[in-house]
């Protein structure tokens, strides 16, 4: 057993033996009078209700991703109007931001630094005749690794 592990040993003990608080009384006395029943407020048809309203705003949040990301969702005009041709144009990589996020060794011994990237690539979707216009800003992050000089 090496030192480190005395070490861990030594405040898992000292862990085991840490207890709870004990609540305290004025805190006791609320919870207690809270009159029997009062939680039951939530009836099978308000817990039907509020689950069928999470559904129903998870199915829109997934129909507006596949919307907004292309996501095989094609728009189909109605019969007598005349089809807008949608052109976009992508622009990718205006860095933001920059950050050291710290040193990484490889197996051979090499040291690497670590940057965070993050940039902003922006799409642009206009109609046939330019006169409506929608920008998307996206956010991408990127690790990079610049090998270090050894000394």
């Amino acid at each position: 057993m090496n030192g480190g592990d005395e070490e861990w040993g030594a405040l898992e003990a000292r862990l085991s033996r840490l207890r709870p608080a004990a609540v305290p009384a004025e805190v006791m006395a609320r919870l207690r009078a809270i009159p029997e029943g009062a939680a039951a407020g939530w009836r099978p048809a308000r817990l039907a209700l509020s689950a069928l309203a999470a559904a129903a705003a998870a199915a829109i949040a997934l129909a507006g991703h596949f919307l907004w990301r292309g996501g095989g969702v094609a728009a189909v005009p109605y019969e007598g109007c005349a089809a807008a041709a949608v052109t976009s144009r992508t622009t990718r990589g205006q860095v933001v931001d920059a950050r050291d996020a710290g040193v990484w060794y490889a197996d051979d011994g090499r040291a690497y630094r670590v940057v965070r990237c993050v940039a902003v690539d922006e799409t642009v979707l206009s109609g046939a005749r330019q006169a409506a216009q929608v920008r998307v800003l996206e956010p991408r992050q990127q690790l990079l690794l610049v090998a270090m000089k050894s000394q």
